[in-house]
């Protein structure tokens, strides 16, 4: 499969990093069949040769056949730490490719933390565990009204202030940003950072730029651990800890 990125256009550590790798032999069988979790992979598929939706196809397979091999008693927060490290690893390759343009993000350039974004089950496990360690305070109020707004068109008729992630800080950086989600990581923009404020700019060009193998890696993971709104699955992680931990004190509406 051909690896060269593409650009779209858009308007405590007991969590142990779980080291996941893929197999290594590589299938000789046809066309492996698959469901894509990512519109960007179908987009790929419909763009590509035979011979490349075959190879697409191989590594959307052997990911998904490593992560279903992960033990039934594995630490949930250290797996999804593995994944966002592959991913992670991915992306870098897919920036050192030649004639790349250099990322454009920058700390406290947050205006894409005001998206609707899914996250895995164990990322939102994650996401509760590194906020509890780095004694980051969850606006559940905020959360709540989050995860009430009902698909793409529910959450933009939230407030703006109700959109801003509850893991932003007052300084607009992230309290959590090591243990992300997999859909922050590999949201990377080469346009100018300003731009991605629709708010201030509406209509806009934001270029994003796309690392088809860490794409067909997200999609093998959420095929097979599944996914659903970040605000929905962090209020369910949160209940989890509730019930295991001590409650830490809410942030008031």
């Amino acid at each position: 499969m051909s690896v060269a990125p593409s650009r779209r256009r858009v308007g405590t550590r007991s969590a142990r990093d779980s080291r996941v790798h893929p197999r290594a032999a590589v299938m000789q069988s046809t066309l492996v069949s698959f469901t894509p979790r990512s519109h960007v992979v179908l987009q790929m598929l419909q763009q590509a040769t035979a011979a490349d939706r075959k190879k697409i196809g191989q590594l959307h397979f052997e990911w998904e056949h490593t992560f279903r091999a992960a033990p039934p008693d594995a630490q949930r927060e250290g797996l999804a730490a593995g994944i966002h490290r592959v991913i992670d690893e991915a992306m870098t390759r897919r920036q050192a490719m030649p004639g790349e343009p250099p990322i454009s993000c920058r700390k406290g350039c947050a205006a894409c933390c005001r998206q609707l974004v899914s996250v895995t089950p164990d990322e939102a496990k994650l996401l509760a565990f590194a906020a509890h360690e780095a004694g980051h305070v969850i606006d559940r109020a905020r959360l709540a009204r989050q995860a009430a707004a009902v698909g793409l068109q529910g959450w933009r008729e939230l407030d703006s202030a109700d959109k801003r992630c509850v893991m932003l800080k007052d300084d607009a950086t992230c309290a959590v940003y090591e243990h992300r989600p997999t859909a922050c990581r590999k949201y990377q923009v080469v346009s100018p950072p300003s731009r991605c404020d629709i708010e201030r700019h509406p209509g806009a060009q934001v270029v994003v730029a796309i690392g088809p193998e860490a794409e067909v890696i997200a999609s093998a993971a959420l095929g097979v651990f599944g996914s659903g709104p970040f605000a929905v699955q962090l209020r369910a992680a949160l209940e989890d800890w509730d019930r295991a931990e001590p409650a830490p004190e809410d942030e008031a509406s």
